[in-house]
């Protein structure tokens, strides 16, 4: 059986216990990279849920953010799911700008 690399990533997430946020911070900081940047190191599952309640920094991260690495192609996947629910949303509430009926 071939798993795509999603399918993994949402596998280790429910069967791997995960760290609060804030203490996977370190994991990720390397020293020396010579350009300042912020770490959010959420789980698919967090940016998932924060995606769908439009809350947090992962929005913004999709429309702003430069991803240096995404080998799993998590980001594409996040747009494509952001695609989605905006398309639902319009088709049932009318277009949608920030948070409010146009």
């Amino acid at each position: 059986m071939v798993a795509t690399a999603r399918e993994v990533i949402e596998y280790c997430e429910r069967h791997i216990p995960s760290k609060p946020f804030h203490a996977r911070i370190p994991d990720y900081l390397r020293g020396g990279m010579g350009i300042p940047m912020d770490v959010f190191p959420y789980t698919l599952v967090e940016a998932q849920r924060m995606l769908g309640e439009g809350t947090g920094v992962v929005p913004v991260a999709l429309r702003e953010g430069i991803w240096l690495l995404d080998r799993a192609r998590v980001r594409k996947g996040l747009m494509e799911e952001q695609e989605v629910q905006v398309a639902a949303s319009t088709q049932d509430n009318g277009p949608v700008e920030h948070g409010r009926g146009i």
